[in-house]
């Protein structure tokens, strides 16, 4: 019903990831899932006796910097660039065509279609129709606004990644069909149900 973390698209999501282990911005829907299912995997590990203890060894694995320091391991031990946690901008190239997408009307955002934004990345490059197909990791979405969030007539709904002008325009026009904005505020949880 709407995006879960704050970007789309491969490089994008990597920054997005890299800067939440980093203790940068922490997109509040995302921390909360990512919080509630490493809690469980805690709880189901027995590496604590209880959700309010895992959330606080969670918490503190985070904000001491571990979290990021085992995602840059794991980036090095595959190859990947050992400064990539150091210098993200070095490795993560930019669109060449990056612009807001505006609200067409006020009102709120009451509704995503999660598989149409995804479609749309797809779309951009940022997947394969075929499996020949080349990934464009610098094309994607981000700074989506939240469903419930109010929006002024022009103000940007998320950011459009682009190779060009063309691959703007054609996301645009199928972000613009995704998501509904009208007059209620609906506020969705992130976690909607715990199974045990």
């Amino acid at each position: 019903n709407q995006p879960l973390a704050g970007s789309a698209g491969n490089g994008l999501e990597i920054a997005e990831a890299i800067e939440f282990l980093k203790g940068g911005y922490q997109q509040p829907r995302l921390k909360e899932v990512v919080l509630a299912v490493a809690t469980e995997m805690l709880l189901l590990g027995g590496l604590a006796k209880n959700a309010r203890v895992a959330e606080f060894k969670l918490n503190a694995v985070l904000e001491a910097g571990l979290a990021a320091e085992h995602f840059a391991r794991m980036v090095s031990m595959q190859g990947g660039p050992a400064d990539l946690l150091e210098q993200p901008e070095k490795y993560l190239q930019a669109a060449p065509y990056i612009k807001p997408l505006p609200a067409p009307r006020k009102g709120y955002i009451q509704f995503m279609d999660t598989r149409a934004i995804g479609m749309c990345v797809v779309g951009l490059g940022g997947g394969r129709w075929n499996a020949e197909d080349t990934i464009d990791h610098r094309v994607g979405l981000s700074k989506f606004k939240l469903v419930g969030e109010q929006v002024d007539m022009g103000e940007p709904l998320l950011v459009i990644h682009a190779a060009d002008e063309a691959a703007w325009n054609a996301a645009a026009d199928e972000l613009l069909s995704a998501i509904a904005i009208g007059r209620k505020k609906d506020k969705l949880p992130a976690v909607y149900e715990r199974l045990h």
